[in-house]
């Protein structure tokens, strides 16, 4: 979070606005109910838009069954269970459930003000399957998930939920199509005390889905995609509620974002491959709602009120893509690619200091359209027949009408925010390498990303270059797995990455008695560096295969050396004699250990 340039998250087919539980801890996905997960680093498949960064495309299983069957596990930490079966002949079942209960470990902290802490998730997936004919079939998708943080600072939550009706249809072998439309909505809340008042805010979006795509392969070396879909977005910005005074609600925002779209795929000879596409789409605005206008120094200058279902602001962008890949031989290839992407749907952190408050905006008469101009190349090789993968990767990203707010920005309380968002340019680059062994009693991978994110936005910093939020120098992750015997394997895990950016304090000022804080430059502080190492340990009771029933233990450790690694801080109103604030850390998790019995049936 933190950065408006963001990755683009879909799950079967639905767009996703966070991607984890317990703020990093787990994935938004249950592993025991997804079939398959594709990361686009670069080249974005053009029937996919709206994003600058990456795509994560998640898929559900949707595997044919005749009988009842399923996995799940008991832990300490948290439990999940998946069932998936034959309705007749023609219909199958599947859900999927997970919840935490990390919370009841925060109970045996020696802290009083820790044991009074929650912190838990919960999620549910649900799905049916149904073959109309042998060339049609319906699939009717739900999924709810929720995240909930409470301590004496304050508490935070946020939850996705979406609903999809698809049908697929086969025209031939050769060509098929997709229809779906869904609903979906993520909502946002935090709440701190202000003085003697508890402040809560709440925030959502909402968005009605219709795609349409059509998949033709033409013969072996020549296949096209084409479609077009349309988003309509309700946004409801900030509901305020505060203790003594009545609730405080910024006005609704709506909109429609429409796209169409043709990519195609050439295999040029036995070496190379071309894919390269085209997308159009359209972004309007939509009444009820007040427009307000401003002045060069951002100052209002009037407000014009649209009635309901008036379209009264329209952005036209093209998006296009190209990506080529030349396989010397079968051991080794280059990757290039080049596309030019669209972001409609906005987001901006006030986050001086790690506090996780995230504004979304929709692109409008006063906030422009984000756009990115990403090219990459990678080359690619494998050893030892295949046993070990490696690849090396450069990109560069060239990003325009950037949103961030402006330095001392008021949001509380405030129906203008607009006027204090500020826009100007950004830019990332980096390299990542990446060595992998799959195969053999020891696997594991290794991967190291260097990269550099910042900003140059005119009122902002003096108008100086400055760190984009979501900046990390070094991310490395390690992860390394040996099978002693049938029944036990170990498996370690080693992530680091640099600090995020922040914004502290560096002094205080006094004016009629109320005290407030003198900042740094922007982003010119860093968190500390973020580390930790799990471990775990796997033992199968049984390896009999024609056992229905299968069960495994896993022994593990999460952070094994009590890493203290900050998920925010905080200034407390009390200073010291030297008139600086106290910077006071909150960190969620030390080491876990846990104790999960996995089954399938």
């Amino acid at each position: 979070g933190g950065s408006s340039d963001q990755n683009l998250i879909l799950l079967d087919g639905v767009n996703i606005y966070n991607a984890s539980h317990m703020f990093g801890f787990f994935s938004i996905f249950n592993n025991d109910a997804v079939e398959n997960a594709e990361l686009y680093k670069g080249n974005i498949p053009i029937k996919y838009g709206g994003r600058l960064s990456s795509l994560l495309d998640v898929r559900l299983k949707n595997d044919p069954q005749d009988k009842i069957s399923g996995t799940g596990g008991v832990g300490l930490i948290s439990s999940r269970l998946t069932m998936q079966g034959p309705i007749g002949r023609k219909t199958t079942w599947l859900v999927s459930c997970r919840r935490s209960y990390a919370d009841l470990f925060l109970k045996l902290s020696s802290d009083p003000e820790r044991r009074n802490e929650s912190l838990y998730f919960y999620d549910l997936n649900a799905k049916i399957s149904h073959r109309i004919s042998r060339k049609n079939k319906l699939y009717i998708d739900c999924y709810k998930g929720s995240d909930n943080f409470e301590s004496s600072i304050g508490n935070f939550g946020y939850g996705n939920y979406m609903s999809s009706v698809t049908w697929d249809h086969a025209f031939s072998s050769n060509s098929y199509s997709r229809l779906m439309t869904a609903c979906s909505e993520y909502r946002y809340n935090m709440g701190s005390k202000i003085g003697n008042s508890n402040v809560k805010w709440k925030s959502s979006i909402s968005d009605f889905n219709l795609k349409w795509s059509i998949h033709s392969k033409i013969s072996d070396k020549f296949t096209v995609d084409y479609g077009i879909s349309s988003i309509f977005h309700t946004f409801d910005p900030a509901i305020i509620t505060r203790t003594g005074y009545p609730d405080y609600n910024l006005h609704k925002n709506y909109a429609l974002e429409s796209a169409a779209y043709i990519g195609l795929e050439h295999h040029l000879g036995q070496k190379i491959t071309v894919k390269y596409g085209l997308r159009a789409t359209i972004f309007q605005n939509i009444g009820k709602g007040t427009v307000y206008t401003y002045d060069d120094n951002y100052k209002k200058t009037g407000e014009k009120y649209y009635g309901s279902g008036n379209f009264y602001h329209t952005y036209f962008r093209p998006e296009y893509r190209m990506g080529i890949v030349y396989a010397f031989d079968k051991k080794s290839s280059v990757k290039a690619g080049f596309s030019h992407n669209i972001q409609y749907i906005q987001i901006a952190n006030n986050s001086s200091s790690g506090s996780p408050l995230d504004l979304w905006f929709p692109a409008g008469p006063n906030i422009k359209p984000q756009e990115a101009e990403l090219y990459s190349v990678g080359y690619f090789r494998n050893f030892l027949n295949n046993k070990i993968e490696a690849s090396v990767e450069f990109y560069y990203k060239q990003m325009h009408d950037v949103i961030d707010f402006k330095d001392n920005a008021r949001l509380l309380l405030n129906d203008e925010l607009e006027g204090e968002i500020r826009t100007g340019s950004g830019k990332a680059l980096g390299m990542e390498l990446m060595i992998s062994k799959r195969t053999g009693n020891f696997t594991g991978f290794m991967n190291y990303t260097l990269s550099r994110t910042e900003r140059t936005i005119p009122g902002i910093n003096d108008g100086k270059t400055y760190l984009a939020p979501n900046d990390r120098t070094h991310n490395i992750k390690i992860l390394l797995s040996y099978d002693l015997s049938a029944k036990w394997s170990f498996s370690s895990g080693w992530t680091y990455a640099t600090g995020t950016p922040a914004t502290y304090p560096v002094g205080r000022m006094i004016i009629m008695g109320e005290y407030y804080p003198i900042y740094s430059e922007r982003n010119n502080s860093r968190m500390k560096d973020y580390h930790r190492i799990d471990l775990s340990a796997t033992y199968k009771p049984s390896v009999h295969k024609k056992k229905k029933w299968k069960g495994e233990w896993v022994f593990s450790v999460y952070n094994a050396y009590w890493r203290k690694n900050p998920w925010m801080i905080s200034f407390d109103q009390d200073t010291t004699s030297d008139g600086f604030p106290k910077a006071r850390m909150t960190y969620l998790f030390g080491a876990i250990p846990s104790i999960t019995y996995n089954f399938r049936f």
